[in-house]
């Protein structure tokens, strides 16, 4: 299966449970336009049944069972980079590697919080505006700044990757008068 036919069976899917798959459809929607090099994706079988992992990256689960996760586990038992997913998903994983012979740091429990309207901050002054690429300095110095404290076992944000989504519109910076 090639990635685009890889994409056009899983995404769809993997877009109606768009909260819990957001990384993986903008990961996958991304490596469909222009593929990195060493690009890896796994179908297990029904459509969103699937993983993804760029370069230097933690493998990406979809709606996966918990004998998907182990397939899979073994199947990319000598590629460890670290694995991300929802509900159960990675724990199922990490359990099944385990048990093969990997070690993983311990885990690092998240939560999804779903934005339904404009933020609204009670008593804050100033509003949210869209990062321009003329903002690509300071949207690169925040990022590298949010890596070094939150994730720093991910690869380090790169300038042309930022300078590149700094006009995206993906990108808000909160602004009181102007500044």
């Amino acid at each position: 299966m090639t990635l685009e036919e890889f994409a056009r069976f899983h995404l769809p899917t993997l877009e109606e449970g768009e909260v819990q798959f957001n990384v993986q459809i903008a990961v996958l929607s991304a490596a469909v336009k222009d593929p990195p090099k060493g690009f890896a994706f796994w179908s297990l079988g029904e459509p969103g049944h699937c993983a993804v992992r760029s370069p230097g990256r933690a493998i990406l689960l979809g709606n996966l069972t918990r004998a998907e996760c182990q397939q899979l586990a073994r199947d990319t038992l000598d590629d460890r980079s670290g694995v991300v997913g929802a509900n159960d998903t990675a724990h199922w994983f990490a359990e099944q590697a385990t048990t093969l012979g990997s070690r993983f740091e311990p885990p690092i429990p998240q939560r999804i919080h779903l934005l339904t309207g404009a933020p609204k901050y009670p008593s804050a002054s100033g509003a949210a505006r869209e990062v321009t690429v003329a903002d690509a300095p300071l949207l690169f110095t925040w990022l590298t700044a949010f890596h070094e404290e939150a994730v720093p076992h991910d690869p380090a944000p790169e300038r042309h990757h930022v300078e590149k989504a700094a006009g995206s519109g993906r990108y808000l910076f909160w602004t009181v008068d102007g500044q």
